[in-house]
């Protein structure tokens, strides 16, 4: 099993997790990004179809010239049959691909020699992040990292959307509303709410089941629950998700 920096992905997922809207959102992203996976050339949030809609390190003409023409002609992306990128398909080395027009015109001009882009055609949006030949090319374990990112970035967004449906919370009750907008977009039940609340004061599975007067057995259940409802892994990654609400 590959070694992750949990502290610095936790870092990142909890200054990404403050955002106010989504524009702060992708700001965030884009820029806090680089202290886990450094890139050289450019980094950017893409659509379903590879249209980049927030990008960094491209200059303007770039930006256009990728979005009006060359994003249709992206050879990298390859699907298994559930059309989620395959693993050890995301990591691109840029200098090593088959001549083409993308490669000629876009990629070989911007300096492009590798390309880290973990897409899943179920998200909306993901973060792809390039590197030139100057800096070292990315690994498996680069991809593991942006896929972690990636999916907490489709959490947040999914959040972001919720919260303005809402209803009978006072603007100024931010935690309220916060938590209500947790519990709402992805299906919660009160007693996940109090357990996940006992996660963030750092309770053990020991302290959660005395608080909540239930078996170990019954807290591993329901843990099981949030972490499929959330797409989390590891209760760090929970914490980072739900930290706003409590």
């Amino acid at each position: 099993m590959v070694a992750l920096p949990w502290d610095q992905i936790n870092a990142f997922l909890l200054y990404s997790g403050g955002a106010e809207n989504r524009k702060d959102l992708f700001d965030r992203a884009l820029t806090g990004i680089g202290d886990i996976i450094p890139w050289d050339v450019g980094i950017g949030v893409f659509d379903r179809d590879i249209r980049c809609v927030a990008c960094g390190g491209w200059d303007r003409r770039t930006f256009e010239h990728y979005n009006t023409h060359y994003y249709s002609k992206v050879p990298f992306i390859l699907y298994d049959e559930r059309g989620v990128a395959r693993r050890g398909k995301d990591v691109v080395q840029w200098g090593q691909m088959p001549d083409s027009e993308f490669i000629r015109d876009f990629a070989r001009p911007l300096g492009l020699d590798s390309g880290l882009s973990p897409f899943r055609p179920a998200w909306p949006l993901n973060i792809s992040v390039q590197r030139s030949k100057d800096s070292a090319p990315f690994t498996k374990r680069d991809c593991e990292i942006l896929d972690i990112i990636n999916g907490h970035f489709h959490n947040y967004l999914t959040l972001l959307a919720r919260r303005g449906e809402i209803p009978d919370i006072p603007p100024a009750d931010e935690k309220a509303a916060v938590k209500e907008t947790l519990r709402l977009g992805y299906h919660l039940t009160e007693r996940e709410m109090q357990l996940l609340e006992g996660l963030c004061d750092g309770l053990s599975n020991k302290a959660l089941a005395a608080n909540l007067f239930v078996s170990e057995r019954t807290v591993k259940a329901h843990l099981t629950s949030i972490f499929y409802k959330t797409g989390c892994r590891s209760r760090m990654e929970l914490v980072a998700l739900v930290h706003r609400a409590f």
